[in-house]
């Protein structure tokens, strides 16, 4: 038995956290202002707020409060946050690459509906977290990845994340009697831009797997995560999930041969094909036209991939209504880029 089965003896129990989209993703980074220039600049996301304890930049358009958080590669040491709660264990982000995914829930009652399934079903949580925007369950999936279960708790986000920050995670005591029923996930949200950037996006959208067990993944991802089948590849080489209020967020591939399991690539949704086609332009006449690694434009959407500063991929797409099936015409490697 693996160590990741070894953690999630649930792994098939019905916890189901009522996961509506992917929100952000949390990176580790190798230098936290030179990325931040990539994703503001390069990829027209706002920085919104900073932590400099950490240090952490979030960047946000708007859709929730924020996109991406940047977190500093840190050496690997431990990091305790308000009233010395565990913040990041030691050993974690000694490398740059994914820290955690963050899933928006319905609202907190349901969120602790799910906290309290999960504790009676034994599975292991990594942390309860009040981070005075929201309250948050850390979990592990079955390759190692963390993932944040959260629900918003302050409507107004950007009275809190503005600027500086001290620092604003602590323990969450969670408790079902004021669990709230609201959603206050922004049903209406402001989207800005940052409008020297050459992309212009709306949101995150979706982030990309490979892994080298996909049947475990699909059973944790649904029963555990509440996630929802999407595309299924007939040849069992890939599939997709989704939250109940978007057309897919998660894709997890079929690992080539000697590649690690990993995220490969986030996904940005821009508003337009027409706006995509801009953006290419726009690059190319920054002189920065050889950040572009690759293009898709056939009949399940057009896009284009570019990289930040530590290498991970960052897709701006814009979806047609064409599917998957042509994907397993290209190679294990590549087929990633295609969904």
């Amino acid at each position: 038995m693996s160590v990741a089965e070894e953690l999630h003896p649930a792994s098939n129990a019905r916890v189901r956290f009522p996961t509506r989209r992917l929100g952000h993703a949390n990176i580790f980074v190798a230098d936290a202002d030179k990325t931040a220039d990539f994703y503001i600049n390069v990829a027209g996301i706002e920085e919104c707020a900073r932590e400099p304890h950490i240090p952490a930049i979030f960047i946000t358009n708007g859709n929730t409060h924020h996109d991406y958080g940047l977190v500093q590669c840190g050496g690997g040491k431990e990091l305790r946050g308000r009233d010395g709660h565990l913040q990041r264990a030691a050993g974690r982000g000694r490398e740059p690459g994914l820290n955690h995914l963050g899933w928006e829930m319905e609202n907190e009652r349901l969120l602790v509906a799910a906290h309290d399934r999960a504790v009676a079903m034994g599975l292991p949580l990594h942390r309860r977290t009040d981070h005075t925007i929201s309250h948050s369950i850390y979990v592990f999936d079955p390759d190692g990845h963390l993932h944040e279960m959260y629900a918003d708790v302050l409507e107004n986000w950007r009275t809190v994340l503005n600027g500086a920050l001290p620092s604003i995670t602590g323990e969450w005591k969670v408790d079902a009697k004021t669990a709230s029923s609201t959603p206050l996930w922004g049903a209406e949200p402001y989207v800005r831009q940052v409008p020297k950037a050459p992309f212009h996006p709306i949101r995150i959208a979706r982030a990309v797997f490979v892994s080298n067990r996909l049947d475990q993944m699909r059973q944790y991802y649904t029963n555990v995560l509440g996630l929802e089948d999407g595309y299924d590849a007939s040849d069992g080489s890939f599939f997709t999930l989704r939250g109940h209020a978007s057309a897919y967020d998660v894709a997890f591939f079929k690992a080539a041969p000697g590649q690690k399991p990993r995220m490969v690539h986030t996904s940005l949704l821009m508003p337009s094909e027409r706006s995509i086609d801009e953006g290419k332009r726009a690059l190319k006449s920054m002189g920065k036209g050889d950040r572009i690694v690759f293009e898709v434009d056939n009949a399940a959407k057009k896009s284009v991939f570019l990289r930040d500063p530590d290498g991970l991929g960052v897709e701006f797409f814009v979806e047609r209504a064409g599917g998957f099936a042509g994907i397993g015409d290209h190679d294990l490697a590549t087929r990633p880029y295609y969904a």
